[in-house]
């Protein structure tokens, strides 16, 4: 390898695999010039000889379009070489059809629309890509959706014509392959044919045939297509012409499947359509714990409890706040509560937060913040302003301004405090501290990451995105991100890399992002997130599920909650379950692996409450 070879390869720094292709590993770099993402795809010497790769790669080079993932150069490693490529950070469609089955028709069809633009755009270039399917779709979000962008092009192409120089002409992926391309052909109505089971299979969540490949070759040649009723017959004539038998009857062009598809997009028939009588994909059961009584432990409260947290040291101990005042609990095994309860101590004004770890106690007011250690008291920060820490909701830029966030190091040696546009990092060994400015910008989240950094969130509501950006707790800005919506919650997941966020246009969505590599999956619940406790297994969502009117006399028209559900969540987004409390949930908290703790508020009644996940009926293994 050449020393100029070594110097291109050399200017990517490499954060993370990505996954596996069926040409090699696929790698998320950073640009150390430019410092945006690419994505490096491996290509193995012994299969892509360097004649024919750059050949080749004159095609890809030259498919510059918003619907194809665009591919910059080619760069050798010591032992390898790499595709550099446009970074999609929202994965595959593969991963949306199998995880995000909440799709609405009128999304459906706006991914199959961006599809059919890539591929006119290639056709138009000579190209076919001859492998399409929900693998070589890659995603990125944005604020109504997903952008879809064709991967893999001319490397398919390259791939069937070496597999057609060795004796084997059929290769691509049996579900997606039209009839001809069973015995080594292939045109433009070949890729038709595969946006066809494509868009089958984003409506209906299953592909029309299934099997073995010698099954799924005889389907595709002989066996009829059904599509069920429910489908508007447009829609249906549209997934007929693409996948009929012979290329000559199917759509000439991708720019005729495509105008077809645009002209009902928006059409009634299309908005109104309802396809989950047929999805196979169903949530899980809500379990309501009002019927398991018995796997619940409750302690009546003379007042509301508005923090908790848990200490394991010399038994289960439970620190909770009610208004200013700070008490403990010891708590058994099995969740029973042992009789004592101690008074810790009083602050003013409110307590809003409790943060324990590594035996250090803290305590978060309106105005404040307090560590306990070796037994004492200390106010480590204090600001002057009247001001006030919401949640879960987006505020006004006035209410905004007032706003008191922080952040704790997980290994409590650190504190961040931002006011406004100002952000200051105290280290709590040493008593030293980093002050930064951030213009006009005001920060609106302050995420504690891991030991050494930290995530601050900036609201930007003239371009209706947000400005994520991850500090190290020496004040350095170490990288930046653009999120494609405004953000109303934001948490951190126990994997240190990993964000829940809520979006403020959307309530009832959540955005999971993981830093390293970057990749940023969207998520619809089945009710809007009002609390959010981070566990070791992933999170636990409020939301509201029933409301009742208020009892006129007492207040307005405003509604109380009647019932609360608790969404269980894996750090991957997929639902493990989903619980019903009766009343209205306004404190959650994970105790240890495999409990909650909840303080709950049911006709003007308050009490605490410990759930077992491990007693109920859900998909988590302890």
């Amino acid at each position: 390898m050449s020393q100029s070879q070594s110097s291109q390869f050399s200017k990517y720094r490499i954060i993370g695999l990505v996954g596996r292709g069926q040409f090699g590993r696929v790698l998320c770099a950073r640009n150390r010039e430019t410092k945006n993402l690419v994505a490096l795809k491996e290509l193995e010497q012994k299969r892509f000889p360097t004649s024919k790769l750059l050949r080749e790669l004159r095609f890809l080079i030259s498919l510059q379009h918003p619907n194809i993932v665009s591919c910059m150069s080619l760069v050798h490693s010591k032992n390898c070489r790499y595709l550099v490529m446009e970074y999609c950070a929202s994965g595959t469609l593969r991963e949306l059809i199998d995880h995000h089955y909440q799709l609405t028709p009128q999304q459906c069809i706006d991914l199959v629309i961006d599809i059919l633009l890539g591929l006119e755009h290639a056709h138009n270039a000579k190209i076919i890509h001859c492998d399409l399917k929900p693998e070589n779709v890659l995603l990125t979000l944005t604020a109504n959706g997903w952008q879809a962008k064709l991967s893999d092009f001319g490397i398919a192409r390259l791939s069937q014509e070496m597999s057609e120089e060795n004796g084997a002409g059929n290769t691509g992926s049996p579900g997606y392959m039209a009839p001809e391309r069973f015995y080594g052909q292939f045109s433009i109505a070949s890729d038709i044919y595969a946006v066809g089971i494509i868009l089958y299979e984003l409506l209906l969540k299953d592909r029309p045939f299934t099997g073995k490949p010698s099954e799924l070759m005889s389907a595709h040649m002989n066996q009829r297509v059904t599509i069920p009723d429910l489908v508007p017959r447009s829609l249906q004539a549209i997934i007929t012409k693409a996948l009929q038998k012979l290329p000559a009857r199917r759509y000439t062009t991708a720019r005729q499947m495509l105008e077809e598809l645009q002209a009902i997009a928006n059409s009634s028939e299309v908005i109104d359509l309802n396809l989950e009588p047929i999805a196979r994909l169903n949530d899980l059961p809500t379990i309501s714990l009002a019927e398991q009584a018995d796997l619940l432990l409750w302690q009546n409260m003379s007042d509301r409890v508005v923090a908790i947290a848990h200490a394991s040291q010399d038994g289960e101990w439970i620190y909770y706040a009610t208004a200013n005042q700070l008490q403990k609990q010891l708590v058994a095994k099995d969740l029973s509560f042992y009789e004592e309860e101690e008074f810790v101590a009083k602050f003013n004004p409110a307590i809003a937060a409790i943060f324990i770890s590594k035996q250090i106690i803290f305590v978060i007011t309106q105005r404040s913040i307090h560590r306990q250690l070796e037994g004492k008291w200390q106010t480590i920060y204090q600001t002057n302003q009247s001001s006030e820490i919401q949640r879960g909701e987006l505020q006004s830029q006035q209410q905004v301004s007032q706003k008191f966030l922080w952040a704790i190091s997980p290994e409590a040696d650190w504190i961040a405090v931002a006011i406004d546009n100002s952000l200051e990092i105290k280290n709590l060994k040493y008593l030293r501290s980093v002050k930064l400015g951030f213009n006009q910008r005001t920060i609106h989240f302050l995420v504690p990451l891991d030991q050494h950094h930290l995530v601050a969130i900036s609201n930007r509501t003239d371009t209706k995105d947000s400005r994520l950006m991850v500090i190290s707790r020496r004040g350095n800005l170490m990288e930046k991100r653009t999120l494609p919506s405004l953000i109303s919650q934001a948490i951190a997941g126990q994997p240190s890399n990993q964000l829940l966020l809520v979006e403020a246009k959307n309530p009832k969505t959540i955005l999971l992002l993981q830093l390293k590599p970057y990749h940023i999956t969207r998520i619809v619940l089945a009710y809007q997130p009002i609390l959010i406790a981070s566990t070791s297994w992933g999170y636990a969502i409020t939301g509201a599920c029933e409301t009742v009117p208020m009892n006129a006399s007492l207040t307005s028209d405003r509604a109380k909650i009647g019932k609360t559900a608790i969404i269980l969540l894996d750090f991957y987004g997929q639902n493990l379950g989903c619980l019903e409390v009766e009343g209205e949930i306004v404190e959650i908290a994970a105790i240890g692996i495999q409990s909650l703790a909840i303080s709950v508020i049911q006709n003007q009644r308050h009490r605490l409450c410990f759930i077992d996940l491990k007693e109920l009926d859900i998909d988590l293994i302890f």
